[in-house]
């Protein structure tokens, strides 16, 4: 698959979705109990993330992979998720500080393939 830029994914997520794609960013976040997910951002700084994680945690992530640049290939959606879901997520080390008010949307990659540099 073509490497697609992160920041091409976000400011147009309607065209990407449901679709099968390659991208590159910097990991801000890793799950801090399993390393099952990943955010990744930008590596151009700016922009919006993209939550990273594996269809039935078939693999986990280094748990001290913040910081790190991260291929991942997998497919790119857009999803609402519950306020009680996303302080878990916070909880876990998502987004350390964000305040949640309410369901929010989430741009999600479910990932086939993780490559921490």
């Amino acid at each position: 698959t073509k490497l697609t830029p992160l920041h091409e994914l976000t400011s147009s997520p309607t065209r990407w979705n449901n679709t099968i794609v390659r991208t590159r960013g910097r990991i801000a976040s890793v799950c801090n109990e399993a390393g099952c997910w990943i955010d990744i951002w930008p590596l151009e700084g700016g922009g919006q993330g993209v939550f990273v994680n594996a269809k039935e945690k078939l693999f986990s992530n280094p748990l001290d992979s913040a910081g790190r640049t991260a291929e991942v290939e997998g497919r790119f959606y857009t999803q609402t998720i519950s306020a009680k879901r996303l302080r878990h997520w916070v909880h876990h080390g998502w987004r350390p500080g964000t305040k949640i008010t309410g369901p929010a949307k989430v741009y999600r990659l479910q990932a086939t393939t993780v490559e921490i540099r």
